[in-house]
């Protein structure tokens, strides 16, 4: 077994590639043995996929001329919000409000979706407070593609106003000295 190879195949959908090309994000490959060395990428027409080709001491010994073993225990997801935020647009738009939408009536939405969230929490309940943190996003991007804002834009610009403020904490929450 001197002439053996440690190596095998990441399958990689071109969709989620090139999704992930043009937006920016990045991929994560988990369970990945730590002394893993990305070798290149090839791809495959008839099965319209790209293997990135990876190599290990950890994977077994293939013989030259044996195909590679595929992982498919290697989970790769998008690592930020901005793969989410373009669903939720895609979403939006194909139910009609982000062309139909009024601006104040997503308001009143958002609203609605956070005193669920204040229900959840003063409740404990998890999968519901998960669930209403995500409506909140969810409504707080349909409001910001309706007043024709970025998301990114809004946040960076609230940081900008609390990141120097001064305060104490008082009942839980920080209140800001005036």
């Amino acid at each position: 077994m001197k002439n053996c190879f440690r190596r095998a195949l990441i399958p990689l959908n071109p969709f989620t590639l090139i999704d992930t090309l043009i937006s920016g994000s990045k991929l994560v490959f988990k369970k990945l043995p730590e002394d893993v060395t990305f070798i290149g990428t090839f791809y495959d027409y008839g099965k319209n996929c790209f293997y990135i080709a990876v190599e290990s001491k950890e994977f077994e010994c293939i013989e030259p001329g044996e195909t590679l073993p595929i992982l498919d225990y290697v989970i790769i997801e998008k690592s930020n919000l901005d793969f989410y935020v373009e669903l939720i647009k895609k979403w939006a738009k194909e139910k009609g409000l982000l062309d139909f939408g009024i601006p104040y009536s997503q308001a009143l939405k958002t609203l609605e979706e956070a005193e669920e969230l204040v229900k959840a929490v003063k409740e404990g309940n998890m999968q519901e407070i998960k669930d209403g943190i995500g409506d909140v996003f969810v409504t707080l991007v349909v409001l910001c593609e309706l007043l024709g804002l970025k998301l990114e834009d809004c946040v960076s610009y609230a940081y900008e106003q609390i990141k120097d403020r001064k305060g104490k904490i008082v009942n839980g929450q920080f209140v800001k000295e005036e």
